[in-house]
């Protein structure tokens, strides 16, 4: 399952790429900056489904996912925070890029905890 993770990133920061290449092309919304974001989520992804592949406790699956959760929100609004700090002109056009970075990342998330939660319910060991 750890390998279907891994993949899941690979295809995610594909998509991610490719999205950010295109909003640069084709939108008024250009960030010199957005391999930041990408880079910011592809580790904290990679992180997390090493957690969600150590902590294979089926009962307490629900609790992890909702901490895991609010855990990745608080570390993203910080980084969000400090970006603010470093480039207030260029938030906004930064902002673009992670929400998209944001939302596509947690798709894949779901959809990968979505399949770790089927494989332990159906092979509990």
């Amino acid at each position: 399952m750890f390998l279907k993770g891994i993949a899941t990133v690979l295809i995610c920061t594909f998509l991610a790429t490719l999205l950010s290449l295109l909003i640069n092309k084709f939108t008024g919304f250009y960030s010199s900056n957005w391999w930041l974001s990408l880079f910011i989520f592809i580790g904290l992804f990679f992180t997390l489904n090493l957690f969600y592949n150590i902590k294979t406790d089926f009962k307490s699956y629900t609790n992890l996912i909702l901490a895991t959760i609010s855990v990745k929100l608080f570390i993203l609004l910080i980084i969000i925070f400090l970006y603010s700090l470093f480039d207030k002109a260029g938030l906004l056009r930064f902002f673009v890029h992670f929400s998209i970075h944001y939302i596509l990342f947690t798709v894949f998330e779901i959809r990968y905890l979505l399949q770790l939660v089927k494989n332990k319910h159906t092979n509990p060991s």
